[in-house]
């Protein structure tokens, strides 16, 4: 049997079996087992006995050395190759992992297009040496592939075979936009090699992704425009608790696939991606909020065991609250040893905001994985590295900032936590990022992983690191900083890291107060600077379809060294109904893709109304007593069907603080948490969970049902309580 095929079988014989639905949750996901060795050492692949395995990307080179043994005081050094320079010693160096007795670490920082020796120096003595050249930006072109879109049928399907000396280069015809209307992708690669997909607006399908990279090798797509793909969804399910693997077939005691779908989706077989100077936005679906269940639903890139050798560098993937990411660079099998980017891959200077789960998520292999010098906001977790399988990995000179997904709950910048004891001891170096903004930075309570955190400033006080007694291995030294000022985005016009001669002054524009219908626009300005000497590009505005409640202007010029654009940004009041939190963001783009973003934050007088149901739903409200709400109140349901219990409330403590306690015909009490919005909303009662936790519901016959309320924690002001069919109707815009 192939090694393969043995992958399949194992990970089948975990997942497949489920335990039984209980009432209000789906079965809980099932625990990974350590798998054989003999499988586990052909999904990592390690080097042989004295191999000295060097692979690299643009700016950095993964090492894999086979060794006997453990070698004490061994280091990493480098340095440009046919030189006479002083070798530089890496600050972190090889990390020895028993299993497969290899060594395994990078190098990073390095130039494009550059050879370089690498070598392992343990006790004065040099152990291995090699050498290794970066990838460089520029591609022989041997052939141009112009598609008509007059003439086009979709799936448009790449099996060139270029060589090194001569890509095939595929391309929109000038001014046009590439559309599929079917479920097919607009473009699928299946066994192509040195091809590069360049300068194309692309819209569609309504299958899984716009663009499939089913397989292949050296394969680049560049400065592309993609949006309105996938599928025509109802989510989520509240009847099914829409989750991870989708809704729950209870007929066939699974659960079905979620929709997951990828702008651009990178599968097993493809290696050597790169996917550059792309803007990703206004996927045609949207994920739900974690208010219900885990969310699922579109991801700018999505990897699922991929071959290595990913490059995802430059990009802007965008969401809004209209059409939110599940994560803006998500993976599949999470903690499996090819999951993910799997290995040798980077993910720098991109700019992703506004997912209900991860904006970036490298679970998975992580074999030497890199994250740097990208910019990631308005989502519930900045970045998760929780199932570091193989590792190391390395994520530094990262801007995470303000942690909180669609209906405002505050995550993590960085997601620690969470992954099985696997007893293979992966590592994580955590260094030189900025944290800031709502949330805390770091959950590392249980975890196994060795996470070694260094030069980290946090910014504000819930930008901490949670640290537990089932977390042994991680180091926090006293050289990260912690608490620093949290009124204004550091700095943040510096990220995400692009080489690129022009900057804005302002990164984040937010406190936008204004009265929701009010015809009076409000008024913002930020200033583009351009440096260099000799650099002249022209731009235009972008944002999403969807952000027409804000303008900026000029909307297209063009951007010289040494001359200054000043940006007037007008929010639209007559826009901004039916909504308490708005935020958006746009891109001064220039013509190669290179961008600079700007987040845009506002908040009207909106209160969601205390009536909310359609005409075609249930809701039973129950009279309460602001003064006293704690007692049991009747509800008399019309027919037999699937409810859920919302109380209207406002909170004014710390999210995750504030409970209150419910019992459900006389059922055992337990606690709700509620969120902390100032305003009235409606919030899911969910006894035994939180507001993100699974979504309770409760199968009642027709008749009379009770609830019961009594006091938790905090002082929350309520208002209502309504039994519905319909929680969406009740959403907290």
């Amino acid at each position: 049997m192939r090694t393969k095929d043995i992958l399949r079988l194992c990970t089948l014989a975990i997942i497949v079996p489920m335990m039984v639905l209980s009432q209000g949750k789906p079965p809980p996901r099932p625990k990974r087992t350590r798998l054989p060795i003999e499988v586990r050492r052909a999904a990592i692949d390690p080097a042989a006995l004295g191999e000295l395995r060097l692979v690299p990307t643009f700016n950095c080179i993964s090492v894999a050395y086979g060794a006997a043994e453990p070698r004490v005081n061994l280091s990493l050094e480098w340095r440009k190759a046919d030189t006479d320079d002083a070798w530089r010693r890496m600050e972190f160096g090889c990390v020895w992992f028993e299993d497969v007795r290899n060594y395994r670490g990078s190098v990073y920082g390095l130039a494009e297009d550059t050879a370089y020796a690498v070598r392992l120096v343990a006790d004065g003595k040099v152990l291995a040496s090699g050498t290794a050249r970066t990838w460089t930006s520029a591609i022989p072109v041997a052939r141009t592939i112009e598609i008509d879109p007059a003439t086009a049928r979709y799936p448009i399907v790449v099996s060139d075979q270029g060589t090194p000396e001569g890509w095939v280069r595929y391309t929109a015809k000038a001014g046009a936009t590439l559309r599929s209307t079917t479920t097919a992708p607009v473009f699928v690669f299946t066994n192509a090699a040195y091809v590069t997909l360049d300068d194309a607006t692309i819209r569609g399908g309504r299958g899984m992704s716009a663009i499939e990279v089913a397989d292949g090798h050296h394969l680049r797509i560049r400065n592309c425009d993609i949006a309105d793909w996938g599928r025509d969804d109802v989510q989520p399910r509240y009847d099914q608790n829409g989750g991870l693997f989708g809704a729950w077939n209870e007929k066939k005691r699974r659960y079905a696939p979620g929709n997951h779908s990828g702008g651009i989706d990178i599968k097993s077989g493809a290696s050597g991606v790169v996917v550059e100077r792309c803007w990703i936005h206004d996927a045609h679906s949207r994920a739900h909020a974690w208010r219900y269940s885990h969310p699922y639903g579109p991801m700018g890139v999505r990897l699922f065991d991929s071959g290595g050798n990913i490059v995802l560098r430059w990009n802007d993937m965008v969401g809004s609250d209209f059409h939110r990411w599940d994560d803006g660079i998500g993976g599949g099998n999470d903690f499996y040893e090819k999951g993910s980017f799997n290995r040798d891959s980077d993910v720098n200077g991109n700019f992703i905001v506004f997912a209900n789960d991860d904006a970036m998520e490298i679970d998975g292999g992580q074999q030497n994985v890199r994250v740097f010098g990208n910019r990631t906001e308005g989502s519930y977790m900045g970045l998760s590295v929780q199932g570091a399988v193989v590792s190391p990995s390395y994520v530094f000179d990262n801007m995470f900032s303000g942690s909180v997904e669609e209906f405002d709950t505050a995550g993590a910048s960085v997601k620690l936590s969470g992954i099985d004891v696997y007893g293979y001891g992966p590592t994580c170096y955590i260094f030189d990022n900025v944290l800031w903004g709502r949330g805390y930075a770091m959950n590392a309570a249980k975890t196994e992983a060795h996470v070694v955190l260094r030069r980290n400033r946090f910014h504000g006080p819930e930008q901490e690191v949670r640290l537990g007694p089932n977390a042994p291995h991680v180091d926090f030294a006293t050289d990260n900083a912690t608490n620093l000022p949290s009124g204004k985005c550091p700095a943040a016009g510096d990220w995400p890291r692009r080489p690129i001669p022009y900057v804005l002054d302002t990164a984040r524009i937010d406190g936008v107060r204004l009265t929701a219908g009010v015809v009076t626009p409000q008024v913002a300005t930020v200033t583009l600077h351009c440096g260099g000497t000799g650099y002249r590009s022209s731009f235009k505005v972008c944002a999403n379809d969807d952000m027409d409640w804000f303008a900026v202007s000029p909307a297209a010029g063009v951007v010289e060294s040494g001359k200054d654009i000043v940006f007037t940004v007008t929010f639209d009041p007559a826009r901004m109904a039916g909504r308490r939190m708005w935020r958006g963001a746009f891109l001064v783009r220039t013509a190669d893709g290179f961008s600079r973003p700007v987040t845009l934050y506002a908040e009207t007088d909106h209160v969601p109304p205390f009536k909310a149901e359609k005409p075609s739903e249930t809701a039973i409200y129950a009279v309460v007593d602001p003064a006293n709400p704690y007692r049991e109140y009747s509800f008399d349901v019309p027919k037999d069907g699937r409810y859920y219990f919302m109380l209207r409330a406002r909170c004014t403590g710390a999210a995750g603080k504030e409970t209150v306690s419910v019992k459900v015909d006389g059922d055992e009490a337990d606690f709700s948490t509620l969120q902390n919005h100032a305003w009235p909303t409606w919030m899911i009662l969910a006894p035994g969970g939180t507001y993100m936790g699974w979504i309770r519901y409760y199968d009642f016959k027709a008749g009379r049902h009770t609830l019961t309320l009594a006091p938790g924690a905090g002082e929350p002001s309520i208002e209502g309580l309504v039994l519905t069919d319909s929680p969406g109707s009740f959403e907290p815009q």
